[in-house]
């Protein structure tokens, strides 16, 4: 289960912008609901701020993709060989025609007459390799069917006197914004607080809990003298450090696994920092 980078590497820089964002406004005292709260915000936080984008190919537009991937395969797939336009052509043509041919044995099972039949997964099939042959053949002439696509349409419409309009930043490839999953673990070895080795989660016994059932005690509490507001909320943020994440590229979702001894000591932290502003 590997370390995600991103996400392990909270500097001081993050945790300021961090307290800045979430805490602003907000009394120092922590409840244990509050501290639960603030795992979840962290990860907000950097999954708006650092992480907007899980890989350069999630960022990116579908055409675009389709047109990157779609010519790499193509290469790859004639060695060399290009077949040039009327190849890509006749192909789009021939896909089309295989669509249609689909179409016709829908529509003759939906009259109930006799012949071939043809499930909804093959219409789906053909609609796709329809699309597929005709970013091929629009290749050939560099023509950028998001734009050509756009262009068309709003001039259709105006021609026809309709409103409808297609918006060049619908569908531009941005990311969803990510979720956020908190789970805690329970360490093998206790660690100082503050300690930059981030473990993973299988160093941790127990199964992941919910944070609703992070235990209430101090037992393992480490202490800090009283600290500025500035300086609990900068060590406050980096102890809160991930320790594992099994999400696939692309996941929408991204757990966050808590040192549970961090938990701990982040709440008598916050307990002797209110205590010494008293």
């Amino acid at each position: 289960m590997p370390v995600v980078d991103q996400l392990s590497a909270v500097t001081r820089e993050d945790a300021l912008a961090f307290a800045d964002e979430a805490f602003r406004n907000r009394d120092i005292t922590f409840s244990h609901r509050d501290v639960v709260d603030m795992v979840g915000a962290l990860g907000t936080f950097l999954s708006r701020h650092r992480l907007a984008s899980v890989s350069s190919a999630s960022a990116e537009p579908f055409l675009a993709q389709l047109r990157r991937v779609n010519l790499a395969r193509y290469e790859a797939w004639v060695e060399g060989a290009d077949a040039g336009i009327m190849f890509d052509a006749l192909e789009l043509g021939g896909e089309v025609g295989e669509l249609l041919n689909v179409v016709k044995k829908l529509e003759r099972e939906e009259r109930g007459w006799r012949g071939s039949r043809e499930a909804p997964k093959d219409f789906a099939d053909e609609c796709a390799d329809v699309l597929i042959c005709l970013d091929k053949l629009a290749r050939r002439r560099n023509v950028d069917l998001t734009a050509v696509t756009i262009s068309k349409f709003n001039a259709t419409s105006e021609k026809v006197g309709l409103s409808h309009r297609l918006e060049a930043s619908v569908g531009s490839g941005a990311p969803a914004e990510q979720e956020v999953s908190v789970s805690v673990a329970e360490c093998v070895e206790p660690r100082p607080v503050g300690d930059s080795k981030i473990v993973q989660v299988e160093d941790c016994t127990g199964p992941q809990r919910g944070a609703e059932g992070v235990p209430r005690d101090h037992a393992g509490a480490h202490t800090k003298g009283a600290q500025t507001r500035e300086a609990f909320l900068a060590q406050a943020v980096t102890n809160i450090l991930p320790i594992g994440d099994s999400r696939a590229p692309g996941d929408r979702v991204i757990p966050i696994y808590v040192r549970m001894d961090e938990l701990r000591a982040l709440r008598e932290l916050a307990a002797v920092s209110v205590g010494a502003a008293k």
